[in-house]
C-alpha cells in the first residue's frame, strides 16, 4: 500500500502501481497454492479410490484364502480320521494275525504228534520192499497173507 507523504503524486502512482502489482502478484501466487490445493485433493481422492479398490481386492483374495483354509482343514481331518480307521484295523489284524500264529503252532504241534503217534503205531512188514504195497493196505496184507500161507488154510481180518 502506498503511504502519502508531502512528495510528488507520481512517486504515489507509483507506489499504487507497484502495490497493484504486488497484490496481482499474490494473487497470482494464491492461484497458484489454490491450484496445487486442487491437484493434491484430486490425487488423494484417487489414492482413496485406488486404495479402496485394493482394499477390496485384498479382501476377496482374503475370503478366498479363509474357504481354501477350511477346504483344507476339512480334507486334513478327513485324512486324519481315515488314518486313524487304517490304525485301528491295523491293531485289529496284528491281533488276528498273532491268533493265526498260535493256531498255526498248534497245528504244527498236532501234526507233529499225528506223526508220531502213526510212526509208533505204523505196521511194519519184513521182506517187503517199499513201494511193492498198494495203495489199499488191506488188499495188500489180505493177498500177502493168502500167498505167505498154504492154500488149505483159513483166516479171516477182521475190520478194525
Amino acid at each position: 500500500m502506498g503511504v502519502l507523504t508531502g512528495e510528488s503524486s507520481v512517486q504515489y502512482e507509483t507506489l499504487v502501481v507497484e502495490d497493484a502489482d504486488t497484490r496481482n502478484g499474490r494473487h497470482n501466487g494464491w492461484d497458484l497454492v489454490q491450484q496445487a490445493f486442487v491437484q493434491l485433493t484430486q490425487e488423494i481422492k484417487e489414492l482413496f479410490t485406488t486404495s479402496e479398490e485394493n482394499q477390496k481386492d485384498i479382501q476377496a483374495t482374503c475370503s478366498s484364502l479363509e474357504a481354501k483354509i477350511q477346504t483344507l482343514t476339512l480334507h486334513t481331518q478327513d485324512l486324519e480320521d481315515g488314518f486313524q480307521d487304517l490304525q485301528t484295523v491295523v491293531q485289529e489284524n496284528s491281533r488276528e494275525l498273532m491268533c493265526f500264529k498260535l493256531s498255526e503252532k498248534d497245528l504244527f504241534a498236532s501234526q507233529e504228534r499225528i506223526e508220531n503217534n502213526a510212526r509208533r503205531n505204523n505196521v511194519r512188514i519184513l521182506c517187503v520192499k517199499e513201494g511193492m504195497e498198494e495203495a489199499d493196505v488191506k488188499i495188500f496184507v489180505i493177498n500177502l497173507l493168502k500167498n505167505s500161507f498154504p492154500q488149505d488154510s483159513l483166516m479171516d481180518i477182521p475190520e478194525a
